[in-house]
């Protein structure tokens, strides 16, 4: 229940930053959270990491078969047909999900267990 609205549908990179720095000047640094998680994972030695806003997962999970090949070419972890968090908020106690394996997008409780799936700014060619 933060109450900030860092609503921007395709600005994720922004909502992850204003979110974590929200958190961090008001939570104790022992407690972790979707957007901390997402903007402090170093996977492939990269730091430019963040949890995608819900129009970007919208994108995501729209050519989430062809970005799960790519993922297997490269050894990387597919995407699950499950809920994701989004760093889009629905209001002081939820966030937008989308849903891979049904297509869904709905709002997620913030106290709930959803995955959160870090992505990069990047090119995705055929």
């Amino acid at each position: 229940a933060f109450g900030i609205r860092p609503n921007g549908n395709m600005e994720g990179e922004a909502n992850t930053k204003a979110i974590a720095e929200f958190l961090d000047s008001h939570y104790p640094a022992t407690t972790k959270y979707a957007t901390q998680l997402a903007a402090s994972y170093r996977g492939g030695e990269k730091s430019d990491w963040y949890l995608p806003s819900e129009g970007q997962l919208r994108m995501i999970k729209d050519i989430a078969d062809r970005m799960n090949n790519r993922l297997r070419i490269n050894q990387g972890v597919s995407l699950a047909k499950t809920w994701y968090w989004s760093s889009s908020e629905y209001d002081k106690n939820f966030a937008w999900a989308v849903n891979f394996g049904s297509k869904i997008v709905g709002r997620s409780s913030k106290k709930g267990m959803d995955r959160v799936r870090p992505v990069r700014t990047m090119r995705v060619e055929e």
